[in-house]
């Protein structure tokens, strides 16, 4: 599983160097993988490009955002993702 889940963090990151805009699935997917991984640091990093494309209000976005952060620990985070639901 930690195998897929960093390929996908990877394949996000390529995405990115070769300027291919993702649609909220796929931050959706990504941001699940950050999750399995507890990688915060991406995590907060993807977030922050998801809210500057304007995807922040997608619900499978939102979720999986909440999840992520569950996830890596950060319950204040968390908490506010899901009162913006």
């Amino acid at each position: 599983q930690n195998g897929e889940d960093t390929e996908a963090v990877k394949a996000f990151q390529s995405m990115m160097v070769e300027d291919v805009q993702p649609n909220e699935y796929t931050y959706a997917s990504v941001l699940i993988s950050c999750g399995n991984l507890k990688d915060i640091g991406n995590g907060k990093l993807i977030h922050g490009l998801m809210v500057k494309s304007g995807f922040e209000s997608a619900l499978a976005s939102q979720t999986s955002l909440l999840t992520m952060y569950l996830r890596c620990g950060l319950v204040d985070d968390s908490l506010r993702v899901f009162k913006c639901i």
